[in-house]
């Protein structure tokens, strides 16, 4: 089986995107040594300076939902979750 691509999509409030970007981008060198980390790297859009996007990949499902509920994850979550006006996680397969 291949591995789990995943984007994960986050839409910051106008006034709030550096806060969020700030917090974001703590999870970045945490989670890049988790177990099961292939990938995980964070974009800002060069169009909508409040889209802020994770491009991942995980050996598994397991992996992903470990790190979803990591400390990093918890902690990061509690602190922007008012600030954002949507987050979307697609968890992708590659189509050969």
């Amino acid at each position: 089986m291949s591995n789990l691509t995943v984007i994960g999509e986050i839409k910051a409030r106008l006034k709030d995107r550096d806060t969020v970007k700030k917090e974001l981008a703590k999870l970045v060198a945490p989670t890049q040594n988790e177990k099961g980390c292939v990938r995980y790297d964070l974009h800002q859009d060069r169009r909508d300076p409040t889209l802020f996007f994770f491009l991942e990949e995980w050996n598994s499902e397991d992996d992903l939902d470990h790190h979803l509920q990591s400390q990093h994850v918890t902690a990061c979550v509690s602190v922007i979750g008012d600030l954002v006006e949507r987050t979307e996680v697609y968890r992708l397969d590659r189509v050969s």
